[in-house]
């Protein structure tokens, strides 16, 4: 539970993160870039409560990046596309429709690079699975992202490269392959979130990187990123 004033000014529960994970990575967003007093407790299955941290932080400004400005670069050692999908299909704005999916040639691991269409100091990426196969078959479980502002033109991974971060997918449920609980279903449709560090160089052009799939197979296929910047300055 996460606390902080209301509209009324009163101290009250402003977000509540359910999970059975013996670890991990929660945030509350949208909040506005001003020193502001939080409050942090637990509370567990049966109702039994932790004491209540206070603290005072000032959260991070955060603006979508223009998914319209988001294309597609094909370099040298890139996966090949096949089966109907489409770089373009990540950022068409439907986490239902357009998708991208390597081709039978694909093998791991693997990448495709894309052009953000600005240099952005990044603050997070999330990525949404492949609906009806949450957890499972061709979605990226294992990944690295890497960015760059000018990418060697041959398509080496050299020092126009930095990596930026890299993630393991985690199921919450930890149920076998096909069963989904509703925490299962709820994390896939709020996407995986990949959090760079504050100290993030600007990059323009990002290589996402799938070294597993949930498979462990040779496949990528899912359906959607989108991405979050931290402008330099924040005074706005």
């Amino acid at each position: 539970m996460v606390l902080a004033n209301d509209s009324l000014g009163q101290f009250s529960p402003l977000t509540t993160q359910y999970t059975n994970l013996k670890k991990g990575d929660f945030s509350t967003r949208n909040m506005p870039n001003k020193p502001t007093r939080f409050g942090v407790y637990l509370r567990d299955r049966w109702g039994n409560l932790s004491d209540t941290l206070i603290t005072e932080l000032t959260p991070l400004f955060e603006e979508l990046l223009d998914r319209t400005k988001m294309n597609g670069v094909t370099l040298p050692g890139d996966a090949p596309i096949g089966h109907l999908g489409t770089i373009a299909g990540l950022f068409d704005g439907n986490t239902q429709a357009g998708f991208y999916h390597s081709s039978d040639d694909a093998r791991m691991p693997q990448w495709f690079t894309y052009d953000m269409g600005v240099t952005a100091k990044l603050s997070r990426l999330v990525w949404f699975m492949r609906p009806g196969f949450f957890y499972t078959l061709h979605n990226p479980k294992e990944v690295e992202i890497w960015g760059s502002n000018n990418p060697n033109p041959n398509g080496s991974f050299d020092d126009s490269w930095i990596l930026l971060a890299k993630t393991v997918q985690t199921k919450p449920s930890g149920l076998p392959e096909g069963q989904l609980s509703q925490a299962d279903e709820d994390a896939a449709l709020n996407g995986h979130t990949v959090t760079f560090p504050i100290n993030t160089p600007k990059v323009r052009y990002i290589r996402f990187k799938t070294l597993k799939n949930w498979s462990n197979g040779t496949y990528v296929n899912f359906h959607e990123i989108r991405m979050w910047e931290t402008p330099i300055n924040l005074s706005h």
